[in-house]
């Protein structure tokens, strides 16, 4: 049998956004998401790929510290594979990692 859904927990869900260069197609992507309703168990993970861009970057710390989800920063670049496993790891960290 199947739980009821109205008492079901449902697992946590990490959005993770690997970023890298394109300030504006950054900016269009995370304002969408943080606009869009997403269920409680849902966060956001940001992790910025040793950005060249310092506009960039300066754009998502400024934005993780006004709306709270987690940001990531790879000291040098691993591309989007290994970013996002990087990403993936530390998104299940408690919040002080």
């Amino acid at each position: 049998m199947l739980p009821d859904s109205s008492t079901a927990t449902c697992p946590p869900v990490i959005i993770v956004v690997p970023v890298f260069r394109n300030l504006q197609v950054t900016r269009d992507c995370l304002e969408a998401l943080i606009a869009s309703t997403l269920p409680e168990n849902a966060s956001i993970a940001v992790i910025n790929d040793s950005s060249p861009e310092e506009e960039l970057s300066t754009y998502c710390r400024e934005l993780a510290a006004r709306v709270g989800f987690r940001l990531i920063v790879n000291e040098r670049n691993l591309g989007f594979v290994k970013s996002r496993e990087v990403a993936r790891e530390k998104a299940r960290m408690p919040e002080n990692f």
